[in-house]
């Protein structure tokens, strides 16, 4: 995660319906119900513009990873066959 804010990914957002977001590759939980339209933040090189990733979430979030600091996990867990939550917080 640090090399990901080190590297200062610009984040964009764009407005789409769900099925929109589905049919552009967008991650997203799949045992969770969205609204029609939807928020995809998508992460890209800064110079290249190649994207780094692409998901539906709710935000709010930064205009670069730059912005975020130091990221620091505080708890992690299984939750399921080969799935994980993490909790981390980040600071300045």
């Amino acid at each position: 995660m640090q090399d990901v804010i080190a590297r200062d990914y610009t984040v964009t957002i764009k407005k789409m319906t769900f099925a929109q977001a589905q049919q552009s590759g967008a991650l997203y939980m799949k045992d969770r119900a969205y609204p029609q339209e939807v928020n995809v933040y998508q992460f890209s090189h800064p110079k290249t513009g190649e994207v780094f990733s692409s998901e539906i979430c709710g935000g709010p979030h930064v205009t670069h990873t730059g912005e975020i600091g130091i990221f620091r996990i505080t708890k992690q867990e299984a939750v399921g066959a080969g799935v994980r939550r993490v909790r981390a917080v980040v600071e300045s």
